[in-house]
């Protein structure tokens, strides 16, 4: 079999990856150019002022930074670090924000500027990172994050806690200098993705320049693999909105070049080898830590009391060996769950009304039936323009709406600053509370009577919750 020369493998390589890089820019760039408030009619315009749903759904993932140039920034270190939401199957922060600029640095063997000019990206990086990283978890603006990081500090001191002390003073520098930074983002950039776009795209050029000349004495399909995964990471960097389970393949095969970039077979800047064998034992000794730190978190979460007493497990068992039939399970592991679905399917013709993502899978024909308003954006306009409760239910019969199925813990979500679906939930709650047009059909929401008998039930007078549920099916009386 033939083999084809190396050069030409390598030539064809580098014209592969910018017919790519030019696809994705001209994807990313094209809706810009393209895009004109002018073509929206009056309607259109005052739905985008109303809708957060959108803002409500990706931003718990993005974050509510001010600026979008500063929310693609900093989506690298939230992602890792888990600033915006916990996710516990995401725990390889320290494995790659310390051994990653490293390893970009480790084969600049060739070119003296390469490891100073990486070193200088990643300290200008952290000073962006720490301090949105912080303003984030605080809740704050990050004018006002230099003076609660100095209580912080104090109140860490006072209570004698030295190493939290420690950890919030080594933040400090990034957090007073940062404001500095934001204002000069805000004055070019502002919220227009015609600034962010370029920016981030012209970062993920000067990566693939920097992986180039980090790898230029690599095997050729060593360079493509890595170049490939660059580019899936410009993706999800431009497109996932840092929601991580689309950037899963991305993640580990980053520890994995973070750590073959130290601890491979290469000349690095000490001729003896010494510093690859001090990058063998610090990447040993942060994974331990790491593992066993991260182990403990979850160790320390699980309460083996508390996990007997739920009736989860067996009738699922149960149900899977054949045992025990489909209902069974359900009235066990979801209670009142089944009840509502075999009267929403008692009528095939019915429309049915969802808030938020539960409940529609066992729906017969639920890709005709079922309207979803995950985030009551489309009630809030309805609500608005007809406050009176029982002629707007009778307005959704009209139109053949017969049930609404409600998610109880949708406002669980809500990580806006100002709660907008909050308030759009108790909005819809008010809505379907003592309204005349409509009734509970199921819920697994518990209540306690004064009597001390317990009851699904969605009433708040005279009673105590005991359990506050996770659905709520209700029932659109006709006139």
């Amino acid at each position: 079999m033939k083999t084809l020369p190396k050069k030409y493998v390598h030539r064809r390589s580098k014209q592969l990856l910018w017919i790519l890089m030019i696809g994705v820019s001209f994807g990313i760039f094209n809706p810009i150019i393209g895009q004109s408030d002018s073509t929206q009619t009056v309607t259109e315009k005052r739905f985008r002022k109303t809708a957060t749903g959108q803002q409500e759904d990706v931003q718990r993932y993005w974050g509510f930074d001010e600026l979008n140039i500063e929310r693609y920034l900093s989506l690298p270190y939230d992602g890792v670090m888990d600033t915006n939401l916990q996710y516990y199957f995401i725990q390889i922060s320290i494995l790659v924000l310390f051994f990653l600029p490293w390893a970009f640095m480790g084969l600049g063997k060739n070119k003296d500027w390469i490891p100073p000019l990486v070193g200088i990206i990643s300290i200008f990086l952290l000073f962006i990172w720490v301090p949105l990283g912080y303003s984030t978890m605080q809740k704050i603006a990050v004018e006002d994050a230099p003076e609660q990081l100095r209580i912080d500090i104090q109140e860490a001191r006072a209570s004698g806690n030295r190493g939290e002390a420690l950890v919030l003073s080594l933040r400090q520098p990034f957090v007073n200098a940062y404001p500095g930074i934001h204002r000069v983002f805000s004055s070019i950039s502002g919220n227009r993705d015609s600034t962010s776009y370029p920016v981030m795209f012209g970062l993920f050029l000067l990566g693939v320049f920097l992986v180039a000349q980090r790898m230029k004495n690599s095997d050729t399909n060593q360079q493509i693999m890595v170049q490939l995964l660059g580019y899936y990471g410009l993706l999800w960097w431009f497109f996932a909105a840092g929601i991580p389970w689309y950037g899963l393949l991305f993640l580990p095969m980053l520890i994995l070049f973070s750590i073959r970039g130290v601890v491979g077979n290469h000349k690095a800047l000490i001729p003896d080898q010494r510093l690859q064998k001090v990058g063998v034992v610090l990447i040993l000794i942060v994974a331990c830590w790491s593992f066993a730190l991260h182990g403990a978190l979850r160790f320390s979460n699980y309460n083996p009391q508390a996990q007997s007493k739920l009736p989860f497990l067996m009738p699922v068992v149960e149900y899977q060996t054949g045992s025990k039939l489909e209902k069974y399970a359900f009235d066990r592991v979801y209670l009142g769950y089944q009840a509502g679905i075999d009267v929403l399917n008692e009528n095939e013709f019915e429309l049915i009304y969802r808030v938020g993502s539960f409940m529609p899978f066992f729906v017969e024909k639920n890709d005709q039936r079922v309207f979803s308003d995950n985030f009551l954006d489309v009630f809030r306009n309805l609500y608005d323009s007809c406050p009176d409760k029982a002629r707007l239910a009778q307005s959704l019969n009209t139109y053949g709406y017969s049930y609404l199925i409600v998610n109880l813990k949708l406002s669980d979500v809500d990580q806006t600053p100002g709660k907008t679906l909050t308030a759009k939930f108790n909005s819809f709650m008010d809505f379907v509370t003592d309204n005349p047009k409509i009734s509970l059909v199921t819920t697994d929401r518990i209540t306690q009577d004064e009597n001390g008998a317990m009851q699904f039930s969605m009433g708040t007078e005279g009673v105590t919750e005991v359990s506050p549920g996770s659905f709520a099916v209700y029932k659109i009386l006709a006139e």
